[in-house]
């Protein structure tokens, strides 16, 4: 076994090091010539609106400035919503909204997204900034400019390392989970503005709010509670009412957009007339907002503030990603067109960083907003500007009118704005019933984001969809593949379709779904080697106490797995629980069942056929299963494998061999080893590797030559009655001479891999011929534009013979037609 792992590491340093780095000097050399001529594409690259304002259309000015003023109206009420929930002056939710906007339009790939305060993220400062405001005595603006400069920091980085596609590591149920224990967390820190309770730390965790504000009911102001609910009905009115009259009219649907701006000043209206003639204001009102801008300065970053916002900074450059991304690429896909994530963590970047200086907070891609903007037929990224002059116009004209805002008003248009984010029973049963797993790792991440933080949220959340991934990946199913009854030349998995089990006794032939690396290698060896205990029987007899090692028990392990194994079948046929799950929604054209039925005619409900007729694990001689004759290994949904994976075929093969008796009795020793389905990039690891290569074309006139010699190499003694010892067969001299053919030449080639008796006549040889205690290398590979070719040694001590098909059923041709020629020549 050491040996071999050396060979594998020599021959991968001696040829698969050196053409690496060959190619990457060439690579770098090429790239280094072409840098002058590709710099005004890498600025379009980085900047894209240099790439699509050449080419901006007069007549898309019209929907941009449409869109861009309906979303200004929208977001003035909200910024001064967000900014409240953020337990920040809400003047910085007003910096926040028009720095976004003008940044997002150089650097952004969507037209619909509409940047700037964000509910989540509004949630996640108050819950960050006001605790670190408490301890160190820093205002809280300060503390939330410095997490968005660097998080923008943060951003801009893995923009530059091209690293965009980290956001795809997080699965879109967990992500629902978290937005909705998110959504969950903003109501309850609603409630008390809502019901006009005060005192309550709207920082602590969610559920303790919702205690505080249910302990306080006796304390509720009758008038804050009024307003907060009439404001919520007028909301909901008006959107109601709107959505079912839009398409009669224009003007309703823009009322229904601008549904928040209608009733903040409706309400902030009430509040200015019922405070006329009096002292004070007689709701609770945003009070006084500093008109027009603050001066620009740089975030306040002392080492103190760093340390102790350097873990928040993470959870924010998460939660500005996650939301932005995918408000995004949904958009992107009902429009069609593409959203390049580097170019996305760059203008998310930019726009953190350089809104610090402005006072602005962290922010991101919002949802309702690019809701409005694509529905109001939103062409280019320009609209942008437009929703930014609105914001501008209302921090330098509008803050006098501000201050009578109730705050009961901006509490509702919150609820109103993030209710609809929850995601409610029904989905979590459709997604149990899709994926069980994913719907508990999507409850998981609502409860703790609900009950501990947002922050320790999303750090669940993250965590638990990197586990989920790593898990799926090292352990992929390994599918025991058939021949179809009713299509008996197709090949499928036992547990999908009806199949003749035993069509093929001896061969078992098994499929990965996954590629073969180190985090998997390990398991997907054990799975094999079971699948071949459960399929075939070993003629090797058990070794005696002093001959076996101490920890040695194959024959009791082998025997434990097929009880376990058939006794967990019965139980399913007894329960019937897999039929029941995939007959139960047999009405629907998404049940794999139905899928199969419609394409191959007939369905076995999840391998259920033939299991009460299973053989034991202590079957008698008539019930005993075949011997292990040969192992087919389907490569088709293998795109990689590394030196680990190599090493672990290495392994099987030499379990295998074991199992199959080639120490215990050689001369009827017939084990092979197949590959079906294999892609040029695994087939070519497996060349650099030793385990199988290509080789030149091999000429006709050679045929016969071989054919003889191989006749002559394997004759029998008559008086010995045993087989001769002879060494290499000496192959012709035009076939010695030949040269293999060069890595670039493999390179050209096309290796698509098969073996047919049919196809290369006497080209073929006997497999395994082991009659002499040695055995023969038979490696080969069909190449696109020459016959098939072998090179055969049977005096190699350590080589075996891995051959390499189109498919299934090829190799299993071959292997039938090399056991037929065998007989027939070795009586």
């Amino acid at each position: 076994m050491v040996r071999q792992t050396v060979n594998i590491a020599s021959n991968a340093s001696g040829s698969g090091l050196e053409h690496i780095s060959r190619t990457w000097a060439r690579h770098l050399k090429n790239n280094a010539k072409t840098i002058p001529h590709r710099i005004p594409q890498i600025m379009k690259d980085t900047v894209p609106i240099i790439d699509w304002a050449p080419r901006y259309n007069l007549g898309w000015v019209i929907n941009d400035v449409i869109s861009g003023l309906t979303v200004g109206m929208m977001v003035v009420p909200q910024a001064l919503a967000y900014a409240k929930l953020a337990s920040l002056p809400v003047q910085y939710g007003l910096y926040t909204a028009f720095v976004g906007p003008i940044i997002y339009c150089l650097f952004g790939t969507s037209k619909d997204i509409s940047v700037g305060p964000a509910t989540v993220l509004s949630v996640f400062i108050s819950q960050t900034a006001v605790p670190i405001a408490k301890e160190t005595g820093i205002p809280a603006p300060y503390i939330a400019s410095a997490i968005a400069f660097l998080s923008g920091i943060l951003l801009l980085a893995l923009s530059l390392l091209r690293l965009g596609m980290v956001v795809d590591l997080i699965s879109s149920p967990v992500i629902a989970g978290f937005t909705s224990g998110s959504a969950l967390t903003i109501i309850c820190s609603q409630l008390p503005k809502l019901f006009g309770v005060s005192g309550i730390d709207t920082s602590e965790a969610a559920y303790e709010v919702l205690f505080h504000v249910l302990k306080g009911v006796p304390k509720i102001h009758w008038r804050e509670l009024l307003v907060g609910l009439a404001s919520c009905v007028a909301l909901e009115l008006i959107r109601i009412v709107c959505a079912k009259y839009s398409k009669k009219a224009v003007v309703i649907r823009y009322i229904g957009v601008g549904r928040n701006f209608i009733v903040v000043a409706l309400f902030t209206l009430i509040s200015f007339l019922t405070s006329i003639g009096r002292d004070a204001p007689q709701l609770s009102v945003i009070g006084k907002v500093p008109k027009g801008f603050q001066a620009p300065r740089a975030p306040t970053l002392t080492s103190k503030l760093v340390s102790e916002v350097g873990t928040q900074v993470f959870s924010a450059a998460l939660l500005i990603v996650l939301e932005h991304m995918a408000v995004s690429k949904a958009f992107g896909r009902v429009d069609k067109y593409e959203v390049r994530a580097n170019n996305e963590f760059m203008a998310l970047g930019v726009i953190n960083i350089v809104g610090s200086f402005f006072g602005s907070y962290t922010a991101t891609g919002v949802f309702s907003r690019s809701a409005v903007n694509n529905a109001s037929g939103v062409k280019t990224p320009l609209s942008g500007i437009y929703a930014a002059l609105i914001v501008i116009l209302s921090l330098l004209f509008l803050p006098p009118l501000f201050f009578y805002i109730p705050n009961a008003t901006l509490a509702a248009v919150i609820v109103c704005s993030v209710y609809s984010l929850i995601c409610g029973p029904k989905f979590y049963f459709r997604l149990w019933q899709v994926d069980p797993l994913d719907c508990v790792v999507s409850a998981a991440a609502l409860a703790v984001t609900f009950f501990v933080s947002v922050e320790i949220g999303i750090y669940i959340s993250v965590g638990m969809s990197i586990v989920i991934l790593l898990y799926r990946v090292a352990r992929p199913r390994i599918a025991l593949m058939s021949e179809l009854l009713h299509r008996p030349e197709h090949y499928g998995d036992q547990m999908l379709y009806e199949t003749n089990r035993n069509n093929k006794p001896g061969i078992v032939a098994v499929s990965s779904t996954q590629a073969i690396t180190f985090s998997n290698a390990s398991y997907l060896k054990d799975c094999i080697i079971k699948q071949v205990w459960l399929q075939t029987d070993t003629p090797v007899p058990q070794k005696k106490d002093n001959e076996r090692l101490w920890s040695c028990d194959t024959n009791g392990h082998v025997s434990r797995v097929r009880k376990e194994h058939y006794m967990k079948l019965k139980t399913i046929t007894q329960n019937n629980e897999l039929l029941e799950m995939y007959t139960r929604n047999s009405r629907s054209t998404h049940c794999p069942g139905d899928i199969c039925k419609d394409y191959y005619g007939n369905v076995t409900p999840i391998g259920l056929t033939r299991i009460q007729t299973a053989p034991s694990a202590h079957s008698s001689d008539e019930e005993k299963l075949p011997y292990l004759r040969a192992l087919i290994l389907d490569l088709g949904s293998v795109g990689h494998i590394d030196a680990t994976g190599l090493q672990v075929l290495y392994e099987i093969r030499d379990e295998l061999d074991d199992y199959a008796g080639a120490n215990h009795d050689p001369l009827n020793y017939q084990f092979e080893l197949h590959f079906v389905n294999v892609r040029p990039p695994v087939l070519r690891k497996l060349e650099i590797s030793g385990l199988t290569w290509a080789t030149s074309a091999l000429s006709a006139m050679c045929k016969e030559d071989i054919g003889e010699k191989l006749l002559k190499s394997h004759s029998f003694n008559s008086s010995t009655d045993k087989p001769s010892q002879t060494g290499d067969i000496d192959l012709p001299q035009t076939l010695e001479n030949e040269d293999q053919p060069s890595s670039a030449e493999r390179r050209s080639r096309r290796f698509v891999g098969t073996i047919s008796i049919e196809e290369i006549s006497t080209q073929q040889v006997p497999p395994n011929m082991n009659r002499a205690g040695s055995t023969p290398t038979t490696t080969c590979a069909l190449l696109s534009d020459q016959p098939l070719n072998m090179h055969i040694n049977f005096g190699a001590a350590s080589s075996k013979r891995w051959m390499v098909h189109h498919s299934i059923e090829e190799a299993i041709k071959d292997i039938e037609t090399q056991w037929k020629l065998l007989s027939s020549i070795i009586p």
